[in-house]
């Protein structure tokens, strides 16, 4: 996780980029959570699937209910928690508390 986090904090510039260029919601939790699923869905293919899970005053939290990546792994025998989970918890949005 140490390698990809920067990546992933890199990437993460980019997403921002990429919603503001589309015009894609921003003004609370919900809709930047919502707004990650859209991204990850164009970024990552049509395999991957997102749901909010959790939703509170102070933020949200989704789920991922489809990874092209995690299949991929499991299709060529490799260990998903060496090639896809890493990836995944650096790239992880946790609703902040107040």
């Amino acid at each position: 996780m140490r390698v990809e986090r920067p990546i992933w904090i890199e990437a993460g510039k980019e997403i921002k980029n990429l919603a503001m260029a589309l015009g894609l919601p921003s003004g609370n939790a919900k809709q930047i959570e919502e707004t990650l699923g859209i991204i990850s869905a164009i970024s990552f293919g049509s395999e991957f699937k997102f749901e909010t899970s959790v939703e509170t005053e102070h933020g949200a939290m989704g789920k991922v209910i489809g990874c092209a990546i995690l299949n991929s792994a499991i299709q060529m025998g490799l260990d998903p928690m060496v090639v896809a989970h890493p990836a995944c918890r650096a790239m992880m949005v946790r609703p902040l508390k107040a």
